[in-house]
């Protein structure tokens, strides 16, 4: 278990005022929400819900799956258990026949686990319509939906120097000055930003910041793989593969593509289905994975 959650700031939703089924205030610490037995975590993308509910799971002793994976495992060695339940909305955005809630309310019951947490981008969470399909997989009446707040200074500069970065109010400043503070506020944008700024160049606005990760990212920096097979693409040969294999794992509904000739199952259909060169997989991914697959986040 871990000692301590990081201090993640989020706003109360549901109930719609103190006083109702459980007493909670407008803002509060995601760590004092988890006496409630029944949690939603909803946010922007980038916002970090993955992140605190790995670390929440991890803190409490609880199971963690993305909906996708507790579906397809039924459940499985949850019993009288704490599950988060992260991504909802990524199940949700494939293409789903509707009823994906129902399905999960399905597994839920089956399991038998104890305290639920489910995680959804705000966009994508339907309010009353999914709270009242998921009441029917509520261990008790008490529950909350909470979300996450964009970060204050004193969480930047905390994810700043969990970073090494050692001149945060000189960065935040900075990043003032040029008028891109608006990316410092999504855990996600700011560490982005600081993954360039310390190349030595400040982007203008959001798109540029993401071109620059981007080229950041796919530059091969071991000289010694850079010499071999899988390292010979460069950045912008390699930016329309690698949506390519995003694009296929969004919309097809499959676990993983395949880093062998054949595919491993429909889940994980081989790499020469998508007519792409394998050692552009392999410099893309960094390396292969002890299943020999490009997984799904």
């Amino acid at each position: 278990m871990v000692a301590a959650l990081f201090p993640r700031t989020v706003r109360r939703i549901e109930p719609r005022s103190r006083g109702d089924a459980i007493d909670l205030p407008e803002f509060l610490l995601f760590k004092d929400c988890l006496h409630i037995p029944n949690l939603i975590l909803l946010g922007d993308p980038g916002m970090g819900k993955t992140f605190t509910f790995k670390q929440a799971a991890v803190y409490e002793g609880a199971e963690y799956f993305t909906v996708r994976s507790f579906l397809r495992k039924r459940g499985k060695n949850c019993k009288d258990k704490t599950i988060y339940l992260d991504a909802l909305d990524e199940f949700r955005s494939r293409g789903e026949d509707g009823k994906i809630i129902d399905k999960l309310v399905e597994v839920i019951n089956e399991c038998g686990c104890n305290r639920i947490r489910l995680s959804c981008r705000a966009a994508d969470w339907l309010g009353d319509t999914d709270l009242a399909a998921l009441k029917d997989a509520f261990i008790e009446d008490q529950f909350a939906v909470v979300s996450l707040e964009p970060l204050s200074k004193k969480e930047i500069i905390w994810i700043l120097e969990g970073e090494q970065f050692l001149h945060a109010d000189a960065f935040m400043l900075d990043a003032e000055k040029r008028n891109v503070n608006q990316l410092l506020s999504n855990p996600q944008t700011l560490l982005m930003l600081v993954e360039v700024v310390i190349q030595g160049d400040w982007p203008k606005n959001k798109k540029e910041l993401y071109e620059k990760c981007t080229n950041l990212l796919l530059k091969e920096s071991n000289q010694e793989h850079g010499r071999l097979d899988v390292g010979k693409f460069q950045p912008d040969e390699l930016i329309s593969m690698a949506g390519m294999i995003c694009a296929t794992l969004l919309i097809s509904n499959v676990q993983s593509i395949c880093l062998l000739g054949s595919a491993s199952g429909d889940d994980s259909p081989s790499y020469r289905h998508l007519l792409i060169h394998k050692s552009a997989i392999r410099q893309f991914t960094g390396h292969l994975n002890p299943i020999n697959a490009v997984q799904h986040p």
